[in-house]
């Protein structure tokens, strides 16, 4: 029978067995490993399989006391994503979509490829995954991208405007997609120089949140978040 902190292998010949490894290092071993499982279920989830192990293996390492704070903002975004999985999987015709109407002083002189007073915005409440959506953009304007939101003016404005006229603030794309590390840049190619991220963000949640979007949790400022999952989304373009 194991005892204490000691592990060795039991070789009685009556019952030749193994004692589990109970010291902090082995402990901060199993930890690893087993936040390693959950990835690889989190990142299945992520990839259309069930949640259901994730949330529970989750669980069971929180009752054990693990940290898993990080995995929590992921499953937050699945659950999120799940949670309206049947909009994003048919919600995707061709739509009309709403005109945001901004004031001229909102938009950037400096912009490289959009003219000031001629750019126009469209936000669209069906799902989409980040390169669908711009794909989307790119096909139903001349010129059209994702929305880059490079002033606190255009920013707080299309938030306004998306809440007010959809009637909620629902998760969308904008056009920032990640280079590398904490570098990003505009679909449409206008300057970096703007930024209004969420507190602690971008955190990169497994390496994997390569793209932006606004109203996670209702909030106007920016999170990064998987490109793959199906979000609306603004479209920005020259009239």
């Amino acid at each position: 029978m194991c005892s204490g902190q000691v592990t060795v292998p039991q070789l009685y010949k009556s019952a030749p067995k193994y004692c589990t490894l109970n010291t902090p290092q082995a402990s901060e071993g199993r930890s690893v490993i087993r936040m390693m499982k959950i990835t690889v279920l989190l990142m299945l989830a992520v990839a259309g399989f069930t949640a259901t192990p994730v949330l529970a293996q989750i669980q069971i390492e929180k009752d054990a006391g693990l940290d898993v704070s990080a995995l929590d903002t992921a499953l937050g975004d699945l659950e999120d994503s799940n949670s309206t999985s049947d909009i994003a999987e048919t919600d995707t015709e061709d739509q009309d979509g709403i005109e945001l109407d901004i004031t001229e002083d909102a938009v950037d002189e400096d912009r490289s490829n959009m003219a000031k007073a001629s750019i126009k915005y469209h936000f669209f409440p069906m799902k989409k995954t980040f390169r669908d959506a711009e794909i989307y953009c790119q096909n139903r304007f001349k010129n059209g991208h994702l929305a880059a939101l490079t002033s606190a003016s255009i920013n707080n404005q299309l938030a306004t405007l998306v809440c007010r006229q959809y009637g909620q603030c629902t998760r969308t794309f904008v056009g920032g997609q990640r280079l590398k590390g904490t570098r990003f840049k505009w679909t449409d190619g206008s300057a970096w120089k703007y930024t209004n991220w969420r507190p602690k963000e971008p955190n990169n949640t497994l390496f994997l949140e390569n793209c932006i979007e606004i109203f996670y949790k209702g909030d106007s400022r920016w999170n990064d978040v998987y490109c793959y999952f199906k979000k609306s989304f603004i479209c920005s373009y020259r009239a």
